[in-house]
């Protein structure tokens, strides 16, 4: 039978000596070891709880304004805001050109024009922490649309 030590990190926890068996079972693990393993282990547990709870939530957008729009509620002190898909579309017929400022609370993130926009965001697009998305059109045309989303403890 042949033993391995074995010295690893995860997650900027210690690193803990341990001894498998060529079949992977542990070995020689000492009391001290345990308690530190079972810290990491409920260290672990709570970063699986905080990727388990991406929720994916959706806000429809319709208003005629060109005053700001708070689609997005300020999600709480320690949260922000990750869109992963927004949709905006001119609700005017015919449809005109709207031009729209997107806000992370009160910071303009982006301004984008045209009668019909779609923006997909594989990598999310990341509000700051505790602050609403708004968005406010530079004119009182009709926007439509609506925004796919999630909440992350930050």
């Amino acid at each position: 039978m042949q033993v391995v030590q074995i010295d690893g990190v995860y997650n900027g926890v210690t690193p803990v000596p341990i001894k498998v068996d060529s079949y992977g079972n542990i070995m020689m693990v000492s009391d001290t070891d345990i308690s530190t393993i079972q810290t990491d282990i409920a260290l672990i547990k709570a970063d699986i709880a905080k990727i388990l709870q991406k929720v994916q939530l959706h806000v429809a957008i319709d208003f005629s304004s060109a005053s700001a729009q708070t689609i997005i509620a300020a999600p709480g002190a320690g949260n922000r805001i990750r869109l992963t898909r927004l949709s905006l579309t001119s609700g005017s017929t015919p449809q005109v050109n709207v031009e729209v400022a997107l806000k992370s609370a009160a910071t303009t993130i982006e301004t984008v024009k045209g009668d019909a926009m779609v923006f997909d965001y594989p990598e999310h697009r990341n509000l700051s922490t505790n602050e609403a998305f708004v968005v406010q059109c530079t004119t009182a045309d009709r926007v439509i649309g609506g925004v796919d989303y999630y909440i992350e403890a930050v």
